[in-house]
């Protein structure tokens, strides 16, 4: 069985360190200066926590599951610390960051997770390229996540994940945004009654794009900047994706409000509210 060191167990990071655990793969994880809620989820995980330096020292696999912001921060500090085994970025970052990583160390897989935190089957799936790949894969063989090859390239599998959170959160900022100009000229209901006779049911939709993705939008504005970069690199120009990051900026006070999500009025109201962005 294979030793796979994992920075850092949130929520969708513990789901997969679960898959790992299920398959018989001995998982640590660093746990100081980490909030009880993490430790927590990490022991039901069945994470074995460790000191950085003898996480690292163990590892076969170094898996990466940050907020964006920090996935190459991070992979610095795990590249200063001499790690020679097979480094794995599973972050929502855009391609020329995965290929920065890449080339910090002599063993790199480029990673992209698609869908919720992995606790069922069938609902998240792992993009992965580079020429480890494969190796990556059978460590999740038969369980909860699902392992997409897609091929050795280093960055297809992020791009891969541009591509998905550019739709998925991207919409979602834009719809917020729509909302929340409308609800600053006073036309919020009327829009809500044209977008209803016209059978698009967005009035549902924004309620709950504003209910699941507020809480989470101190790490999309991190993700949305990466998916801008992309996006230019490819020629495509970069506002878009900038605007989306700044409408995310704006509800980052909403971090982890999931026992009592936000209304969209509320989040509207946030959005409007906000000093604009400097």
């Amino acid at each position: 069985m294979t030793t796979v060191t994992l920075l850092h167990p949130g929520a969708m990071g513990a789901s997969i360190g679960s898959a790992l655990t299920q398959n018989g793969h001995t998982v640590l994880w660093v746990s100081k200066e980490r909030s009880q809620t993490t430790k927590q989820r990490a022991a039901d995980a069945g994470l074995e926590e460790s000191e950085f330096r003898t996480a690292l020292n163990r590892a076969d696999v170094v898996i990466s599951v940050t907020p964006p912001g920090v996935a190459v921060s991070v992979a610095a500090d795990v590249a200063d610390q001499g790690f020679d085994g097979v480094y794995v970025d599973m972050n929502a970052v855009a391609p020329q960051s995965a290929t920065q990583m890449a080339a910090l160390f002599p063993q790199f897989v480029d990673g992209g997770i698609v869908g919720p935190p992995a606790w069922e089957r069938g609902t998240t799936r792992l993009g992965l390229s580079g020429p480890r790949t494969t190796e990556v894969a059978s460590l999740f063989a038969g369980s909860t996540i699902e392992t997409i090859d897609l091929g050795p390239e280093i960055g297809k599998a992020s791009a891969f994940k541009v591509g998905f959170a550019a739709w998925t959160k991207g919409s979602g900022a834009l719809l917020l945004l729509v909302c929340a100009y409308a609800r600053s000229q006073g036309v919020e209901s009327e829009l809500f009654q044209e977008w209803e006779r016209r059978g698009m049911g967005m009035e549902t939709k924004s309620t709950t794009v504003a209910q699941q993705m507020g809480p989470k939008s101190w790490r999309f504005g991190d993700e949305m900047r990466e998916i801008s970069d992309a996006v230019e690199a490819a020629g495509l120009g970069t506002g878009l994706f900038k605007h989306a990051g700044e409408t995310f900026d704006r509800l980052a006070h909403l971090k982890n409000e999931t026992d009592r999500p936000p209304t969209l009025e509320e989040v509207t109201r946030d959005l409007l509210d906000a000093p604009p962005a400097q």
